[in-house]
């Protein structure tokens, strides 16, 4: 074998070499980064106002006896823990305020689930958000719970439900500085 020939074969496998690396690196570099992972964005997880207000569905569920129907929205509720009459109160929230809501956590990136955050609604959580759907239906009206919104009192934690066909319970977990106090000035009447 002469010197060209052995130099071109060094240098063919010096660029398969090289470039298989540089591949790999790049796949490495872009599964790091955009990789499946626990973690959301609030704002890919929870509908906006401006989707939410023109939001429709059809599905069939248990509630609707395996036929398809069309959902509409209907309403959000806030459910709160009133600590003076020891009771649960819900009331109608306008679309308004869930949108500063909205904006308040929209940039909130979720965290890992671990056997502690879900340990902070073990018990009926103080405050809760529903969003509302309805059919309008030719025998009766259905109205089911689209995405619940869920605080912990204790902590900066809250958690939305993911709607996922395999798993029945099924939450993303999210934190923010003292979620519960300004969630409760927002939405409380």
């Amino acid at each position: 074998m002469n010197e060209s020939s052995f130099t071109r074969i060094r240098n063919f496998l010096t660029v398969i070499i090289g470039g298989t690396l540089s591949g790999i690196l790049i796949v490495l570099v872009l599964l790091y980064t955009y990789g499946p992972s626990d973690t959301y964005k609030a704002q890919n997880v929870l509908l906006s106002p401006d989707v939410l207000e023109k939001l429709w569905y059809n599905t069939t569920s248990a509630s609707t006896q395996g036929q398809m129907n069309r959902f509409t929205f209907k309403e959000i509720e806030f459910l709160y823990f009133d600590q003076d009459s020891s009771r649960y109160i819900s009331h109608q929230v306008p679309l308004s305020s869930y949108g500063e809501f909205y904006r308040l956590v929209k940039r909130d990136l979720g965290v890992a689930n671990d056997e502690g955050l879900e340990k902070e609604f073990d018990q009926t959580p103080p405050a809760s958000i529903l969003i509302k759907a309805t059919t309008n239906g030719n025998v009766r009206t259905i109205s089911e719970n689209f995405q619940q919104i869920q605080f912990s009192q204790d902590s900066n934690v809250y958690r939305v439900e993911l709607k996922e066909e395999e798993k029945s319970d099924s939450w993303a977990y999210f934190t923010h500085n003292g979620i519960y106090n300004k969630v409760m000035k927002i939405l409380q009447p």
